[in-house]
């Protein structure tokens, strides 16, 4: 019936992290770059990414705590759109109960107006026999 219609967001966090490293190993050579500009690629390939891996380490649980939110409010939701399920279908039996008391009050209406007419009837014909009376 339901369900919380929103795709899982890991991967998109993951992406996220990992446009985030490559940007800071980029500032972090920048930076080494400036400071030693005698390094061959590969130590300053080296030496940046070691710096990154410590920024990331030092930062990630950051990354985690969001990737935690995100799935605390996916399960927060998922709770919400069941109990509005069975709201829902609770509803939908009073409604199914409410609807047939109507049936049931329209056949007893019917009844009674059956009812009545036949006493009108009968009050009819007894009219008709104290007027032959008279």
């Amino acid at each position: 019936m339901f369900t919380f219609n929103f795709s899982y967001t890991c991967p998109l966090i993951n992406e996220n992290i990992e446009k985030f490293r490559n940007k800071i190993n980029k500032h972090i050579k920048i930076i080494i770059k400036n400071f030693n500009p005698i390094l061959s690629n590969s130590e300053l390939n080296e030496l940046a990414k070691k710096y990154e891996c410590n920024i990331y380490n030092d930062i990630e649980k950051y990354f985690e705590n969001i990737r935690s939110s995100n799935k605390d409010i996916r399960t927060e939701a998922e709770n919400q759109i069941e109990q509005i399920k069975i709201k829902l279908n609770n509803k939908d039996n009073e409604l199914a109960e409410l609807i047939s008391n109507i049936y049931n009050l329209e056949k007893e209406i019917d009844n009674l107006k059956s009812e009545l007419l036949d006493k009108n009837n009968k009050l009819k014909n007894l009219n008709i026999i104290a007027k032959l009376k008279k």
